[in-house]
């Protein structure tokens, strides 16, 4: 009998409800997860997904003995694994009705808006996104072509010296303690608050946010993350848009993770930003030890390597070579991996 399976159905831009199998076994002691096969084999399905724009809604249980909730079952040690693996923010909700699932739901956005928007650098108003890049090029590359299109701006950076006098329609903060001769200065969050507040109600406005490391050497983490839940109420409410840039390096996973869930993460224009899941970087980096010592590998040595069957060989295979960081060159009835020079560039 032949079966639909997801891609017989159009899923471009729906919400789509996935039931998976996620009752992956923990450590008695430390809670962790100690196989996350079940995990591994629904990414297909949610790659696609994805891939195909939809807005993926992923429903499952982990335990509930005797009826009674325990946190030490929680879906959400489950949600933090599978975002490692996607190398993508996975939300978590800590149940299936009610008005946080509803709003949830509601808040989800479809990639191929954001994509369209984001390939083209129009991005949409009452939006907030968050940029992981060592330079600031690409932040006011987005903001000079708002600025063209007459929006006013607000650059608030500890760089000044580098965009001073480039933009019209723009007022410049400089965020330093030291007040300095024709410079308007941030130094408190209040401040910033205040002034994005007062800007933000008499004009539509886009906004950088650079160099945050400044707050982080004076104030409280958990200080700096309220402030700027409000400042992103602010940019919802009055149909602006805010490019907070931040280096990752300067922040410890926890901190990132609540940044990631707030804001919408642009994609850097750097090589390493490539989405690649942790699976797949280790037969990239498996191809590469083995290429380095004249050693030729095939789909059956990653199947061993990984303990994987054929089909999963091959899918990952496959996505590997999509995306352009490796390929296959048949030598007899062979087909031996190579990395592309792009994969060189990502390890």
């Amino acid at each position: 009998m032949n079966k639909m399976t997801v891609r017989d159905i159009e899923v471009t831009s729906k919400k789509v409800l996935v039931r998976v199998d996620f009752n992956v076994p923990l450590d008695i002691k430390t809670g962790e997860i100690t196989d996350d096969s079940r995990i591994i084999a629904a990414l297909p399905t949610i790659d696609y997904l994805i891939d195909h724009d939809a807005k993926v809604i992923l429903c499952s249980h982990l335990g509930r003995p005797n009826g009674k909730v325990v946190d030490e079952l929680s879906l959400a040690i489950v949600a933090n694994r599978l975002s490692k693996i996607l190398r993508r923010p996975v939300k978590f909700v800590g149940d299936c009705i009610g008005h946080e699932v509803e709003m949830k739901v509601k808040n989800l956005i479809c990639k191929d808006v954001l994509k369209e928007n984001l390939i083209n650098k129009k991005l949409q108003d009452g939006f907030a996104y968050l940029l992981d890049d060592e330079n600031i090029d690409q932040a006011l590359d987005i903001y000079s072509s708002f600025i063209q299109k007459n929006y006013r701006g607000i650059i608030i950076s500890r760089q000044i010296d580098d965009f001073t006098i480039k933009y019209n329609n723009t007022k410049i903060f400089n965020l330093s303690l030291d007040k300095k001769e024709g410079l308007s200065t941030i130094s408190s969050l209040n401040q910033l608050e205040k002034i994005i507040e007062n800007n933000i109600k008499k004009h539509k406005i886009i906004i950088i946010l650079d160099r945050i490391d400044f707050f982080l050497s004076i104030f409280p983490f958990n200080e700096i993350i309220k402030t700027f839940y409000r400042i992103n109420d602010l940019i919802k409410n009055h149909k602006s848009i805010l490019i907070l840039r931040i280096n990752s390096k300067l922040l410890n996973e926890s901190e990132l993770s609540l940044f990631n869930e707030e804001y919408i993460k642009l994609k850097s224009d750097k090589i390493f930003d490539i989405i690649i899941r942790d699976d797949l970087i280790d037969i990239i980096k498996y191809i590469e030890n083995e290429n380095k010592m004249n050693i030729n590998v095939t789909f059956g040595d990653i199947g061993k390597k990984f303990n994987i069957s054929k089909v999963t060989v091959k899918s990952r295979i496959e996505t590997l070579i999509n995306k352009d960081l490796i390929y296959s060159k048949k030598i007899g009835k062979t087909k031996i991996l190579y990395l592309t020079e792009l994969g060189e560039k990502v390890l």
